[in-house]
């Protein structure tokens, strides 16, 4: 049995939710790390199948494993009660369907302390959520990327930042004030501008240390529905009130001419996707959202398809929508 800390270096940070079938091996590569100074919080969040039980079994086992258990709230909610329970000096987020390397944690946290780093980002593969990582890395070697500022980082292969949580070691302090919005999908997105706004001194790590698993339950498979719609709308909504709050007219003009293509292209795309009743309601809440963008002059031409800037001017004017 492994003996905790009174304060650990790096906290851990889980939400579980109807992950049974992946809970242990997401545990047992955290277990088997090369890094060790750290502590998991487990929080359970309302978990109808067995993950209690598995959580509960493991917190015997292991000192440093903390288990939270509350009502079904979401991982916004789940996550933001990690990070009030994290004592370390590092906080880093996991899925509870992934894996991670055996080395992850060894070689962020070399890398953050050896640059001076608030956050440190590496890159993710594909995992069908069987067998286990088993690659090793020579530390000393590995080719990092150090960037003074990421705001303007353009990804890259192997250099990607991207908007995800669970490939990045961050300082709590980096994290000061920052929370994860309650009752919405794609909450990674506005967390990681509101910590990419503080300008954070990164290493980016051009190898793949996490493994990522798709299933049928998650998230990102679900079948398109209005939600997205109404979620994105409040993920860019949150970021442009950090962009008033934190950034310049600079700043702006990058969001409209690069992040916002991702934002709308993607939710286009879902509601082609959507069956007809769907499609019909999501199409208004996209066209209300679209309008609500031009208001505030993040819908410009800009960085966008000049094809899908027309369809959204369109959209905008079509009179059954208004």
């Amino acid at each position: 049995m492994a003996v905790t800390k009174l304060q650990p270096v790096i906290s851990i940070i889980i939400p579980v939710y109807k992950v049974e079938r992946f809970l242990e091996r997401c545990l047992d590569s955290i277990l088997a790390q090369t890094y060790n100074d750290f502590e998991i919080i487990c929080i359970n969040d309302g978990s109808p199948d067995n993950c209690d039980m598995i959580l509960s079994e493991y917190e015997k086992n292991d000192n440093r494993i903390k288990v939270i258990n509350q009502i079904n709230q979401g991982p916004s909610v789940a996550r933001n009660t990690g990070l009030r329970l994290a004592r370390g000096d590092y906080v880093y987020f996991i899925d509870p369907d992934d894996a991670i390397q055996p080395q992850t944690l060894e070689i962020a946290h070399f890398l953050a302390k050896k640059n001076q780093a608030d956050l440190v980002v590496w890159q993710r593969v594909y995992s069908n959520g069987l067998g286990k990582p088993d690659r090793v890395y020579n530390v000393e070697k590995i080719d990092a990327m150090i960037i003074d500022d990421p705001f303007y980082h353009k990804n890259k292969r192997h250099k990607k930042i991207g908007s995800v949580v669970w490939n990045k070691l961050y300082t709590k302090e980096l994290l000061k004030d920052i929370f994860f919005i309650p009752g919405i999908h794609y909450e990674d997105i506005p967390f990681s501008f509101a910590v990419i706004a503080k300008r954070p001194k990164t290493v980016i790590i051009p190898i793949p240390l996490y493994l990522y698993t798709k299933f049928e339950e998650s998230i990102t498979q679900q079948k398109p529905t209005v939600r997205i719609i109404n979620d994105y709308h409040v993920v860019i909504n949150a970021i442009y009130e950090t962009y008033k709050k934190n950034l310049g007219i600079k700043e702006l003009k990058h969001i409209k001419n690069n992040l916002m293509r991702s934002l709308l292209s993607y939710q286009f795309k879902k509601c082609k996707q959507a069956d007809q009743d769907q499609r019909v309601v999501m199409l208004q809440a996209f066209a209300e959202e679209l309008r609500d963008l031009d208001a505030k002059g993040l819908l410009t031409w800009r960085g966008h398809r000049i094809y899908l800037y027309i369809a959204y001017k369109k959209l905008m004017k079509t009179a059954w929508l208004q």
